[in-house]
């Protein structure tokens, strides 16, 4: 058999079988070379083509012949023997191999079983062709687009963004300092997560438009955030100033004057040694002239004494004006009038006949700040009762 022929058999240009024959050192270089019974099985079986019965016969002129005598005549050619078949390693066969196929050795005829095939385009490699007849298994492909999803940053920041406000809102409600302090730094903090996850949730979009949505949230949220964030700045900036609030972007809110009150106030008692303007409730005192009077306020006693001990001073209550380190100050004796109409039925209580007691002779006196201790955040009011030397509380 030729080399065209087994080329035309097996469907592959005479190329692909030369190569085979260069391969297993197979003498054709040509595509009308004669091939061999051996040979043709051995490139049967590479080239995956094993249909018609096997040629073990050799190709005619392939006959060795001798020698020429040294008379000139030829000696008559020798009988050839058959050519036996060329053993191949079984580990070298692949699975289409001769001695793999159960017609060529006399097994049983093999069940046919569908296996997945990949197309080699012919004399691309040495590989074995595709049979006619062999069965291709397909996968599936799921060509729907991923579904897309609003990206978990965004709502982070929509969440957090949720919580400056509010707390925002919070401070604008409530009266105490240092509660509008607390609910400032929540809003800072919420505010900041709000900008880092708007930011962060942003470039997901960007980057992966066709698994995350949400980036005219994103955007939405970033510009709300930088909005509250200069709300926060410009609040604490107003409250820690010296001149006052008013001046201030956004300063003239009542959040931003108890804020700043408080602020002042906490200045203040650092400066004298963390100690309070104004004397506690329930304290009693007496006046000594080697203690020194506080300039900034209007005292009646100076040393702090146990109620029990002798005292002629004694405060039964103390409360705030005006919580706005930037208000006017109203004078000592509107002050002085403030605590008669705060303490004065408290101190009528204080002062009758309770029981087999007496009543007490006694006066109420507010000890109030001066104007300069009202500009350093001093707005504390203390009703004073003034007796006669005396031991006990006042109850």
């Amino acid at each position: 058999m030729k080399v065209s022929d087994l080329a035309a058999e097996l469907g592959v240009p005479p190329s692909a079988v030369l190569e085979q024959c260069q391969r297993f050192d197979i003498d054709a270089a040509w595509a009308g070379a004669e091939l061999s019974g051996s040979d043709v099985v051995v490139l049967r079986a590479e080239l995956g083509r094993v249909d018609e019965p096997l040629d073990l016969t050799p190709a005619d002129g392939d006959a060795s012949r001798g020698d020429a005598a040294s008379d000139g005549r030829a000696d008559p050619p020798a009988p050839v023997p058959p050519a036996a078949p060329v053993e191949v390693p079984a580990a070298a066969l692949p699975p289409t191999s001769a001695a793999s196929l159960p017609d060529a050795v006399g097994g049983p005829e093999p069940v046919p079983v569908a296996t997945e095939r990949i197309p080699v385009r012919p004399g691309a490699g040495t590989g074995p062709a595709p049979e006619a007849g062999a069965a291709t298994v397909s996968r599936p492909t799921d060509h729907r687009p991923p579904e897309r999803r609003l990206d978990r940053a965004v709502r982070s920041s929509v969440a957090a963004l949720v919580v400056a406000a509010a707390a925002l809102v919070g401070a604008e409600l409530v009266s105490n300092p240092w509660m509008i302090w607390g609910l400032w730094l929540l809003a800072a903090v919420a505010t900041a997560i709000a900008l880092w996850k708007a930011n962060a949730g942003r470039r997901h979009v960007l980057l992966h438009p066709e698994r995350h949505s949400g980036l005219p949230l994103a955007v939405v949220t970033l510009v709300l955030s930088i909005g509250a964030a200069l709300v926060i700045a410009t609040s604490v900036y107003a409250s820690v100033r010296t001149a006052p609030a008013e001046g201030a972007p956004l300063g003239a809110r009542e959040s931003v004057a108890r804020a700043r009150w408080g602020w002042e106030r906490l200045d203040r008692i650092r400066h004298e040694g963390w100690k309070r303007p104004a004397k506690d409730a329930g304290t009693c005192w007496v006046v000594d002239s080697d203690v020194e009077r506080d300039v900034e306020r209007v005292e009646v006693g100076t040393r702090l004494v146990a109620c029990g001990e002798q005292h002629t001073v004694q405060v039964v209550r103390v409360f705030a004006v005006d919580r706005d380190a930037d208000a006017r100050y109203p004078g000592a004796d509107e002050l002085q009038s403030m605590a008669v109409d705060r303490c004065g039925a408290l101190v009528e209580g204080l002062l009758d006949a309770k029981g087999d007691r007496a009543a007490i002779d006694g006066v109420l006196l507010g000890e109030v700040p001066t104007a300069a201790g009202w500009n350093h955040a001093d707005h504390d009011v203390a009703c004073a009762v003034v007796t006669a030397p005396r031991k006990g509380a006042l109850r």
